[in-house]
C-alpha cells in the first residue's frame, strides 16, 4: 500500500494466512525491521522498531496457534524474555505486541488462569506480569461456531 511500510511473515509450509504489518511512513516516526528475535524459533512473529527524535516503540504483531506444540510455546516464552532484556536495555522505551495467543484459559481482566501452576498458560501469563504487560483488549473479539470465544491481545510495556 503506498504510504506504508510492510513487514511480513508468510507460512512457509502452506497457502494462506502468515502475519503482515503495515506502518504509516511519517516524515517524524522511521520504522526499521527488528531481526534480532529471529534466532527464536516462535512460529510466526514479525517485529519493528518505531522511532522519533524523543523515543523508540518495539511493535510486535504475533500469533500463536490453538493447537501450538510445546516447544513453539517455549519458544514464545524465549521470545518474551528477549523483550525483557530488550527493555532493560533501553532498547526502546515502549512495547506494543498484538497478536493472538489463543489461551483461553488466561483471564487478564481478573489477572487468573484456570490450568494448574506448571502449564504453558500459567507460565505466559507470569512472563507478562513480570513484564508488566498491561493487556488493553479486555472482551471477546472473535467468535466462531462451536468454539469459545476469544479476544486478540493487545499490550503495552
Amino acid at each position: 500500500m503506498e504510504g506504508f511500510c510492510m513487514y511480513r511473515k508468510d507460512r512457509p509450509d502452506r497457502v494462506g494466512g502468515g502475519l503482515i504489518l503495515y506502518v504509516n511512513e511519517y516524515d517524524s516516526i522511521q520504522s526499521t525491521k527488528v531481526s534480532s528475535f529471529s534466532h527464536i524459533d516462535f512460529d510466526e512473529s514479525v517485529w519493528c522498531r518505531l522511532n522519533t527524535v524523543k523515543a523508540s516503540l518495539l511493535v510486535g504483531l504475533c500469533y500463536r496457534s490453538p493447537s501450538s506444540p510445546r516447544v513453539n510455546d517455549d519458544s514464545l516464552d524465549r521470545l518474551l524474555e528477549m523483550l525483557e532484556a530488550d527493555a532493560n536495555d533501553r532498547m526502546s522505551s515502549k512495547v506494543l505486541i498484538m497478536g493472538d495467543f489463543n489461551y483461553p484459559s488466561i483471564d487478564f481482566v481478573n489477572h487468573t488462569v484456570k490450568t494448574g501452576d506448571d502449564s504453558v498458560e500459567t507460565k505466559f501469563f507470569n512472563e507478562t506480569q513480570d513484564l508488566f504487560l498491561v493487556q488493553h483488549v479486555t472482551e471477546a473479539t472473535r467468535f466462531q461456531q462451536g468454539q469459545k470465544a476469544s479476544g486478540l491481545m493487545r499490550t503495552t510495556l
